[in-house]
């Protein structure tokens, strides 16, 4: 009893630190503030859904700048708390994600032999690119070989534009160096081993990432990093999955939005495929017209007709059946069986959603849930899946 009574009176000396992440959908910015991150005390303090206008982003790309900016101030002032600095994910559909089976080089040769593959074999939908990698598995170094997807030791890397100053950390960061002057790379495939590792290599067009760091600067947030979506929900689920079974199981990871979800396959704690799938979830026209300006909740949720609800569930079924067979079959991973599939998101009806999918794919499906978080929000149970994301950005905590 003792121990515990200076544990808890301990954790109240301590300075308050409070981390805040930011998530940019077409639809809407969110926003997460957690205080004091640690094993048993991460409280979420705070949360914000500001609804965007029409026609203020498509598919990632920002249109409407000024619109932006502003709906991001008002979501970041209905937190009612400063926060200088703020972890960020990038859009998926502006994304590029490919996994690569490179020799198992050290962190400087892999760097180099990165870049040149990026120059020379790897041909991108776009131009001039802000990118990074991470190494899945290897030996070569103590770093790789312990490296997960989760980790928050800090690494200095820097972002690679003058405006970018803010520190990364060792986890996937992404979009955060550019290809390089020509390196000679003769001496690393002099003395390429034959072990072999995979990578996961991330990028995305630099006027498009840029263009988000420009617009948050311009909200006086400082971008302590920058990431991909299927990441951050992973490090939320890792947070609240108490008996830590996921980092041995492979699941399917389904983030739902209004018209376009991402699906991603974790093995053993490791993302090993993902996709951005366009499914429409219409908002029917009476339900669209009845919508509450003030209620957050009601204009980001899917509350379309039987008809169009159940072919985009349908479509959903399809699309999840495609990916897991291109996993198992033509990646040849037949071994790995998927243990559960779990779902975050936007819609109303995702209890629905969840029913659904669980009936046709005969597996278990759950949705993520704000059982094991601290928090004096009232409405944080009904909200959580389509703040997921955000949350688990701000659970990367400080940087160094």
């Amino acid at each position: 009893m003792i121990h515990k009574i200076w544990n808890a009176l301990k954790h109240s000396l301590l300075p308050t630190k409070n981390y805040m992440g930011v998530e940019i959908t077409d639809y809407a910015v969110k926003v997460v503030l957690l205080t004091n991150i640690t094993s048993n005390h991460t409280k979420l303090i705070a949360y914000a859904i500001e609804p965007l206008q029409d026609q203020c982003m498509d598919e990632g790309k920002i249109v409407d700048g000024f619109r932006l900016l502003q709906t991001i101030q008002t979501a970041v002032n209905r937190l009612n708390v400063k926060v200088k600095k703020a972890h960020f994910a990038l859009p998926s559909p502006i994304v590029m994600v490919r996994f690569l089976k490179l020799p198992d080089l050290a962190k400087k040769e892999m760097d180099k032999l990165v870049d040149f593959e990026m120059k020379h074999n790897i041909h991108l939908p776009f131009e001039q690119p802000y990118f990074d990698y991470l190494k899945m598995g290897g030996q070569s170094d103590i770093q790789s070989k312990n490296n997960k997807i989760i980790n928050n030791k800090p690494a200095a890397k820097e972002i690679k534009a003058g405006y970018q100053q803010a520190a990364a950390q060792s986890d996937p960061l992404f979009g955060l160096t550019t290809a390089k002057n020509d390196d000679n790379i003769s001496s690393l495939t002099e003395s390429t081993p034959e072990l072999m590792c995979d990578v996961m290599l991330v990028a995305a067009p630099g006027e498009r990432v840029e263009e988000y760091v420009h617009i948050l600067q311009e909200a006086q947030i400082e971008l302590a990093s920058v990431e991909i979506k299927p990441l951050s929900l992973f490090r939320t689920i890792q947070k609240l999955d108490n008996n830590d079974t996921l980092t041995h199981q492979t699941f399917l990871l389904i983030d739902l939005g209004r018209m376009a979800s991402d699906v991603s396959i974790f093995h053993e704690g490791q993302l090993k495929i993902t996709r951005n799938i366009y499914i429409s979830f219409p908002l029917a026209k009476d339900a669209k017209e009845a919508l509450d300006e003030d209620d957050l909740l009601s204009i980001l949720h899917i509350t379309g007709g039987d008809n169009d609800f159940n072919n985009a569930c349908s479509e959903l079924v399809h699309e999840l059946e495609r990916l897991i067979n291109f996993y198992r079959y033509t990646l040849n991973h037949r071994e790995h069986e998927f243990e559960r599939v779990i779902i975050s998101g936007d819609v109303e009806r995702i209890e629905e959603v969840r029913s659904y999918v669980e009936e046709r794919l005969a597996r278990e499906v759950i949705i993520i849930s704000s059982a094991h978080i601290q928090s004096e929000e009232a409405d944080l149970k009904l909200v959580f899946p389509s703040i997921a994301n955000a949350f688990g950005l701000a659970l990367k905590g400080g940087t160094h």
